[in-house]
């Protein structure tokens, strides 16, 4: 029923025989798991995490001189990366004022 990675780990908490103390083991992007991180270690306290997501043989995408639909896609994903980090940070900030 959540919505987004910070209603995750809330929505969580609701179901039955979950506690801020249940160990668990989270996969997801690696561009992602930085904000993934952050929202769940603010109400667990026993989290594993893993990066599903492995960078391509050979050269590495931001590497690459010539830019193509594959660069545009990782500049893409990791600019709404940078911007979700900023705004569950603001939120967090807010909540706590």
């Amino acid at each position: 029923d959540s919505n987004n990675t910070r209603e995750h780990p809330l929505y969580l908490l609701q179901m039955e025989g979950i506690s801020s103390d249940t160990r668990l083991g989270i996969v997801t992007s690696r561009w992602h798991l930085r904000r993934t991180r952050r929202e769940f270690s603010r109400h667990y306290s026993s989290v594993q995490y893993r990066g599903a997501w492995a960078q391509p043989r050979g050269t590495r995408w931001y590497e690459k001189p010539v830019p193509n639909s594959e660069t545009f896609w990782h500049s893409n994903f990791f600019l709404i990366e940078l911007a979700g980090l900023a705004w569950y940070e603001t939120k967090a900030v807010l909540s706590r004022a």
